[in-house]
């Protein structure tokens, strides 16, 4: 699809409106070192409807872990290679026309990755296939060259990592070429030995676009359940089971801790800690508090539902653990990612709401003694009365992608299959790179002995919630949410309030993009 000269200045107003939830999503993905993430300032409203966005090379997904556990990387043709080898036949039998295919990413552990293990497939093509990683700088940089060079159609690169607030919008520009006549094909896919039924559908679906699968899953990230079993213990109180406290549940549980902390003396240690900075989570807490309750954020007609009773009831629920009950810290209006780690390293809080990319950070006693091995447990992110099994919790993915304008699309959708596989997805799930979501890796005891989040990050990819598969989400999530869920967590609106307002720049923004 080639867009206008108008559609292009379009896009350039929300290629930064993306950028703000984006790049914060992007520090919460796979293994690197624990950091604040750099997040844009929400950009002005744009005056018309924005234009798909770049390459997920350069726009991308939630905070990373800041440490793997070693683990032997594949070597040579093992038998776990051969294994993988198995998914792409044509490949693995060394058919595919010789050439070099170019894997466009944003630089960070996702790509290491790749690069790490790029001499491998060139083994399993018999030498045929060379694997080339072109990383692009993660922000507005990259993701300006990348939607130059999709834009242009170029042929420069052949796969594509892109994420989930691009799913939808390169989908329908014809980015990215969907697999189903790859994945039909038996000589390029062996259906048997992949084993798509190994992903969560909750999370396959989320590279969807219109029922095309458009990629396969290498990262995705949780919000999820973090505590300390120790002290739960020690006070008495019931750990979650595998789905998790219900809201209800976790406001029992932390009004309980809150006196018997005081009478141990730990004045500055909170029942409950999470983050609601107006730089992409008091949007994100938002979207999964009103989820977990039932309520979509549109309607199938596109109008908001933020003054719905089950909004208000969520936003209310939400903000009382801080303005009726104290339960947390009023820190929280300053706090993401980052904030939210450090708070448990320094032992302030029993329990948290947390991305599962701290996990190896708070199991690690050497940097929060406190917590380490021996007290950490972790479960799903709490549930409203919408029940357990409710799809609640914002997507956060990196998937893999055929370029739809690669001349190398059989050698691109092999590399796909081969990298994406159970058998080379392990190295990365074990070495840094990407959770897989592959629920037998997530649930292998060897694995798991190292990874004791695993199990919980997946009950948690099983209630992964789509966002709005609508261009202007990104605009609306990073540029209405964010600020004005920001300002009732500081008091300057009531929850009803806030959430009018919040609803009623969404119907003007979308009257004047021409939606409603």
């Amino acid at each position: 699809m080639q867009y206008t000269r108008r559609q292009l200045v379009k896009s350039a107003a929300y290629l930064l409106g993306a950028f703000s939830s984006a790049a914060l999503l992007e520090a919460c993905s796979s293994p690197s070192p624990a950091a604040a993430p750099t997040v844009a300032p929400p950009p002005a409203q744009p005056t018309s409807a924005p234009a798909p966005t770049a390459a997920s090379a350069a726009a991308t997904t939630a905070p990373a872990p800041t440490s793997a556990p070693a683990a032997g990387a594949i070597t040579g043709v093992t038998p776990a290679a051969e294994a993988a080898g198995m998914v792409a036949p044509k490949a693995a039998r060394g058919e595919l026309t010789p050439g070099t295919i170019v894997i466009a990413i944003s630089g960070g552990p996702e790509a290491d990755a790749h690069t790490r293990l790029a001499s491998k497939f060139t083994e399993y093509t018999k030498g045929k296939i060379q694997v080339r990683v072109e990383e692009l700088p993660r922000g507005t940089p990259g993701t300006a060259k990348a939607l130059t060079t999709l834009q242009g159609q170029s042929d420069a690169w052949d796969v594509l990592s892109v994420t989930s607030d691009n799913f939808e919008t390169w989908g329908e520009a014809g980015f990215m070429a969907p697999l189903k006549t790859f994945i039909g094909n038996p000589d390029l896919f062996n259906a048997q030995a992949y084993n798509l039924d190994d992903f969560p559908k909750a999370l396959l679906d989320i590279p969807n676009v219109k029922g095309e699968q458009i990629g396969f899953p290498q990262e995705a990230s949780t919000l999820m359940f973090f505590y300390r079993k120790d002290l739960l213990k020690k006070y008495g109180i019931q750990e979650p089971g595998p789905k998790g406290y219900s809201w209800d549940e976790l406001l029992n549980n932390a009004l309980a801790l809150k006196p018997k902390l005081a009478a141990d003396g730990q004045t500055d240690m909170f029942p409950l800690v999470f983050g609601v900075k107006p730089t992409g989570h008091a949007s994100i807490q938002t979207q999964n508090v009103i989820w977990s309750y039932g309520q979509e954020i549109f309607d199938e007609k596109w109008n908001p539902q933020l003054t719905s009773d089950k909004a208000n009831q969520a936003m209310t629920m939400l903000t009382d653990f801080l303005f009726k009950h104290q339960v947390v810290s009023e820190g929280i209006t300053g706090y993401e990612y980052p904030e939210v780690l450090t708070a448990l390293q320094e032992n302030k809080a029993v329990m948290a709401l947390q991305w599962n990319a701290a996990a190896p950070t708070v199991l690690d006693a050497s940097k929060s003694p406190a917590w380490g091995p021996d007290n950490t447990a972790f479960s799903v992110y709490p549930y409203g009365p919408g029940g357990p099994d409710q799809k609640r919790i914002r997507e956060s993915v990196w998937a893999v992608c055929v370029s739809s304008f690669s001349k190398q699309q059989e050698a691109a959708f092999s590399y796909l299959a081969w990298f994406t596989s159970k058998d080379v997805a392990r190295d990365y799930v074990l070495n840094g790179g990407g959770s897989s979501g592959r629920s037998s890796l997530l649930t292998d005891p060897d694995i798991v002995a190292k990874n004791p989040q695993y199990p919980a990050v997946l009950n948690g990819f099983n209630v992964l919630h789509l966002v709005p598969r609508i261009p202007e989400w990104s605009y609306i999530s990073g540029s209405i949410l964010d600020p004005d869920m920001s300002a009732i967590w500081s008091k300057q609106v009531s929850v009803a309030d806030g959430l009018k307002k919040a609803n009623d720049e969404i119907v003007n923004y979308l009257k004047d993009q021409g939606v409603l």
